[in-house]
């Protein structure tokens, strides 16, 4: 036991919780799919830029969605933030 009484989080008890070791987990995850996909466009935009200048078909190719709709829900987002 810690001092004051409390139990440290030891990765035993917290794979039992069903959670992952470490408690960035989550985050490190999300922060690895969104770096996947800035390099996924950036890399569809590289390849394909003669015939997409602009880079939107390789933003809807990557994302599954529109630069337009995108930031729809982005701004969504950000106005509940």
């Amino acid at each position: 036991m810690r001092p004051g009484g409390h139990r440290s989080l030891t990765s035993d008890r917290l794979a039992a919780a069903g959670r992952p070791a470490t408690r960035g987990g989550r985050r490190r995850r999300r922060q690895a799919r969104h770096q996947r996909e800035r390099t996924g466009h950036y890399q569809a935009w590289r390849d394909g830029k003669a015939a997409d200048p602009t880079g939107e078909r390789a933003f809807a190719s990557v994302m599954g969605q529109t630069p337009a709709e995108a930031n729809e829900a982005w701004q969504t987002w950000v106005m509940r933030q």
